[in-house]
């Protein structure tokens, strides 16, 4: 009987061929992604001063400089964008510092 190379298992080495983020290496240590967060939310912060003290300022940083370079970010660096989102940096801020709100909600009550 003839075995057609599809008909074997592929040998396994453990690693899974595509692992899920928790499955792969860290290239970044998390207290660098915590300072880039932190640096995040100050400039938008910051950007958000500016605008009311400096409009002109403001304005020119935010369209002619922010708004251009966002996009060339989302389409060649979009997991760096995920991590350092001053959104998404703002709403992780409470787990980070003390817990959330959810997690005393759901021990109370």
């Amino acid at each position: 009987m003839s075995s057609v190379a599809g008909d074997r298992a592929p040998a396994t080495t453990g690693v899974p061929v595509f692992p899920n983020y928790l499955q792969m290496k860290r290239r970044v240590p998390i207290a660098a992604w915590h300072v880039l967060r932190v640096v995040s939310v100050t400039a938008f912060l910051a950007l958000c001063v500016m605008l009311v003290l400096r409009p002109d300022g403001g304005l020119f940083l935010l369209w002619d400089i922010v708004v251009p370079c966002l996009p060339i970010l989302f389409f060649m660096a979009p997991g760096l964008w995920r991590n350092i989102c001053p959104l998404a940096a703002a709403n992780q801020a409470p787990r980070l510092l003390s817990g959330s709100p959810g997690r005393a909600r759901r021990r109370n009550g």
